[in-house]
C-alpha cells in the first residue's frame, strides 16, 4: 500500500535513493516517507534527507521567528503524543539532532531512518512484559528505545560517504555523552526486523533527464523501474 501526499516523482526518487528498510504501508510526504506498523497503529520508521542549507529556525508568514517541529521524526513517530516519547523530551536526542544537522553543512547530505524499537521487561519474577499507554481510550504500546540510521553522503572530492548508527533509551533518566548511545546497524535489524543498505549502493541512478531503479542493488523489494523524468533534481549529485 503507498498514499502520498503532496509529493512528486522527483521527492520519491530522492528519499528512496538508498532503498528503504522495509515496503509495507508506505506514506509518501513531500520531506518524509513513513511504514506504518498496523499491528501497534504507529509508525514504523521514518525516511528523511536533511542537505547543506537545512535551516531548524523559520520566520512565519507574520514575520515572527518560530522553531519548528524539532525534525519530522519527532512529531510522526510520536502520532503526537508526546507522552509516549519521553526520549523526545531529552537534551540526548537533542543532542542527536544537532550533530545530524553539523553532519549536513559538513558534507552536503544525511540521510536518516529513524524508528522504535519495542523490547520488553523482565520483573523479579522473571516474567516479561511490554508497557501500554492509554490514549483517547486507545492502549499504544511503548517503545524502550529509539533508533536513528545515519547515510553521511559526501559531496566533498576525495571523502567517501559513510554510515553511523545510534540506539537511546526512551526514559526520562536517558543521558551522556552522543558516542555512548553508538550501535551497530546488525543490531538495529536484529532488534527491528528492517533491512539498510550497508553496501551504501545507491538505488535510484540518474543519466541526464532519465532515473532508473537499480534491482541489483535492492533485491528482492521493487521491479526495476525506467522512464524519463521531467525534472531531475538540481540538489542532488552523483
Amino acid at each position: 500500500m503507498l498514499k502520498t501526499d503532496s509529493a512528486t516523482t522527483t521527492d520519491l526518487l530522492d528519499l528512496i535513493k538508498y532503498g528503504l528498510p522495509s515496503m509495507e504501508n508506505l506514506y509518501v510526504h513531500k520531506d518524509y516517507i513513513v511504514s506504518q506498523d498496523m499491528c501497534t497503529n504507529a509508525p514504523r520508521w521514518i525516511c528523511e534527507h536533511f542537505r547543506g542549507d537545512y535551516q531548524k529556525i523559520v520566520s512565519d508568514d507574520g514575520g515572527y521567528t518560530a522553531l519548528n517541529l524539532r525534525y519530522n521524526d519527532v512529531y510522526v513517530l510520536s502520532c503526537g503524543a508526546t507522552k509516549i516519547c519521553k526520549a523526545f523530551k531529552r537534551r540526548i536526542w537533542n543532542d542527536l539532532e544537532k550533530y545530524v544537522s553539523t553532519k549536513a553543512k559538513e558534507f552536503g547530505s544525511v540521510y536518516t531512518y529513524t524508528g522504535p524499537i519495542y523490547t520488553p521487561s523482565c520483573h523479579e519474577n522473571g516474567k516479561w512484559s511490554m508497557k501500554y499507554e492509554v490514549l483517547d481510550w486507545i492502549p499504544m504500546p511503548v517503545p524502550s528505545h529509539y533508533f536513528k540510521v545515519l547515510i553521511v553522503e559526501s559531496h566533498i572530492p576525495g571523502l567517501y560517504s559513510f554510515m553511523e548508527s545510534y540506539i537511546i533509551e526512551n526514559s526520562r533518566l536517558v543521558g551522556g555523552k552522543l558516542s555512548d548511545h553508538r550501535a551497530r546497524i546488525d543490531e538495529i535489524e536484529r532488534f527491528t526486523g528492517l533491512q539498510f543498505n550497508k553496501v551504501l549502493r545507491p538505488v535510484v541512478q540518474f543519466d541526464k533527464n532519465v532515473f532508473s531503479v537499480d534491482t541489483g542493488a535492492w533485491p528482492g523489494r521493487i521491479k526495476e523501474i525506467s522512464e524519463p523524468l521531467g525534472t531531475q533534481p538540481s540538489d542532488i549529485k552523483y
